[in-house]
């Protein structure tokens, strides 16, 4: 036998033997001449074919299952995708809904806000054509802690000096009903004896509107930096700014000479003046007792005691009025 043809049988051979292991358990027995016959007629070119073809399979098979991953995982990527824009989406949705209910609340707002400055208005319009019922109202805020918000904001811009300072409000609030009780209390602008065109008074007299043109009093010394300043209109206001206590009157002796100026020359024009501080006691009667001693040539306690008679509550500065002689009136002499 050549050495080809024994190889060609060895590989037969062994073909059938694995054909025999791989057969299924319901096929049915090959004959012994059956089996002779496939021993007889597989080559060499069919069993490789078989391995082709197996190779093909399986490399079909491997590449079906790449394609199946592949397109398993771009659905994956498509869908998360699709989740990203849905997301996105949603949040562009609540950004909007958001920014349309922070829109729809400010309007609210200051459309209550418009309401409460029309109401302020309003109020403000039937108090400035009514001192009746100024007075009705003052007298019911003075029994009352329940006022209402416009009426306090009035109340706060007509009784109290201006300020930017929120942290002031509390006390300009307190600062306001105080100077309605002074003016139901203290409002009248006191004369002084012997001198029909000199006038003091507390913060109380200074919003008496009334008995301000019914006195004649056409300029006002204003002291008090808690008081409103320009209150009336048709009034020559001098409003003095940074006197609080006796040490800085002293400090500040020049405002005291101005204002002394300012009344003698109201005074000339034929003017009636009144000074005013807070409670009337003791900036305002200072300014009187330092224009009595100028031009009516009474030492301190002449004018003193000549306010008191009218004014029981006056104390002036001494301090203040000693540094106001020495640099003023002493070197006149």
């Amino acid at each position: 036998m050549k050495q080809n043809d024994a190889d060609a049988a060895a590989f037969r051979y062994l073909n059938y033997n694995l054909r025999q292991w791989a057969k299924p358990q319901d096929e049915e027995e090959v004959s012994a001449d059956d089996s002779l016959h496939l021993r007889g007629d597989i080559d060499t070119e069919e069993v490789v074919d078989g391995a082709d073809a197996h190779d093909t399979a399986h490399k079909e098979e491997q590449t079906t299952g790449e394609s199946a991953d592949s397109v398993e995982e771009q659905v994956n990527i498509e869908a998360v995708e699709q989740e990203d824009q849905n997301s996105n989406s949603s949040n562009r949705n609540n950004d909007r809904s958001d920014e349309m209910y922070n829109e729809t609340i400010a309007k609210m707002m200051q459309k209550k806000i418009d309401q409460k400055k029309a109401e302020i208005k309003k109020l403000k319009q039937k108090l400035s054509s009514n001192s009746d019922l100024i007075n009705m109202l003052l007298s019911g805020l003075a029994r009352s802690s329940s006022a209402q918000d416009e009426v306090i904001q009035l109340i706060i811009e007509q009784y109290t000096a201006d300020s930017t300072d929120e942290k002031e409000m509390e006390g300009r609030l307190e600062n306001a009903f105080e100077a309605i009780k002074f003016k139901r209390e203290d409002g009248k602008p006191v004369q002084i004896n012997g001198y029909p065109y000199l006038y003091v008074g507390s913060v109380g007299a200074s919003l008496n509107e009334k008995l301000i043109r019914a006195r004649n009093i056409t300029h006002v010394v204003n002291w008090s930096m808690t008081a409103r300043c320009d209150v009336w209109g048709g009034i020559n206001y001098l409003c003095i700014d940074g006197v609080h206590a006796h040490d800085e009157m002293s400090r500040q002796v020049e405002k005291l000479r101005d204002a002394v100026d300012f009344v003698e020359r109201a005074r000339l024009a034929g003017g009636s003046i009144m000074s005013h501080c807070w409670y009337g006691r003791n900036r305002s009667v200072t300014l009187l007792v330092a224009y009595l001693m100028t031009y009516a040539g009474m030492d301190v306690h002449e004018a003193t005691s000549l306010i008191a008679e009218t004014r029981p509550q006056a104390y002036p500065y001494y301090e203040a009025l000693a540094s106001y002689k020495e640099r003023y009136l002493d070197k006149d002499v």
